[in-house]
């Protein structure tokens, strides 16, 4: 078990557990399951390997070009201490990303370590510990149709003023008169562009967290294998802005 949010550079393996396997080892999800296996020290070699991944495009929506970009940074270091006994992994990342809604980005920031050791032939002890932080602008949720109708509204319960920030005008909303309509998703880029957001780039939330797992592993035999895990996390999440749908009105 791992609460931290998973990502591949922390990851040793993903199984794809298919058909009766989803039913045998996971919870009965007839789509199937992932098994997502963080990385341990390995008692083959040392090694050291370095990714980096880096992207940039423009991609057309609703009249403007939005840029999509990627810069992406791993490491990944195996020592082995003691020959068949104690053996260290770690595993860092470094991301940033954009997307094409206006404003929208991620960064993550990780560091991930594990130890491993065999006191005996058929024990292993496992230790992973990770610390990461993550900051993404969000976007919002859609946009529905409310002025598709010829019926109206007049507001009676609203106070106060209203202030238009493109323009720098303020009206009071009370007596304004407010179109109805379907309530469906606008799909029409001459109305709202898919890249269109407007709550802007304070609409973050950012996680800090920290994991700590054990695992004791005693194989009995070939057919008998014992498992005892415990796991600590902890998480810190600062909200700013409101993530909600919008309705567009005449």
């Amino acid at each position: 078990y791992w609460y931290s949010p998973q990502d591949a550079y922390a990851m040793e393996r993903i199984e794809l557990l298919r058909g009766p396997n989803a039913f045998l080892y996971g919870e009965s999800a007839m789509g199937g399951m992932t098994n997502q296996v963080t990385k341990r020290g390995l008692f083959t070699r040392d090694f050291n390997r370095a990714k980096v991944t880096g992207g940039a495009g423009g991609i057309f929506s609703g009249g403007d070009v939005k840029d999509n970009n990627l810069r992406r940074a791993e490491l990944d270091l195996n020592r082995i201490l003691v020959a068949d006994k104690v053996a260290v992994r770690l595993a860092a990342v470094a991301s940033n990303g954009t997307g094409w809604v206006d404003n929208a980005s991620s960064k993550m920031r990780g560091l991930y370590g594990a130890i491993s050791y065999r006191p005996f032939r058929a024990t292993t002890v496992d230790v992973m510990v990770e610390h990461g932080e993550t900051t993404n602008v969000r976007s919002q949720g859609l946009f529905t149709d409310q002025f598709s109708f010829t019926t109206t509204a007049t507001l009676t319960n609203a106070n106060g003023l209203i202030h238009v920030p493109a323009t720098g005008q303020f009206f009071r909303a009370a007596g304004m008169v407010r179109s109805a309509g379907s309530g469906l998703t606008i799909t029409d880029t001459s109305v709202v562009p898919k890249g269109f957001q407007v709550l802007g780039p304070n609409n973050t939330q950012q996680d800090n967290f920290n994991s700590f797992s054990i695992e004791v592993t005693q194989n009995v035999g070939k057919n008998l294998h014992l498992l005892l895990s415990g796991n600590a996390y902890q998480r810190k999440t600062n909200l700013y802005g409101n993530n909600v749908g919008l309705q567009v009105y005449r």
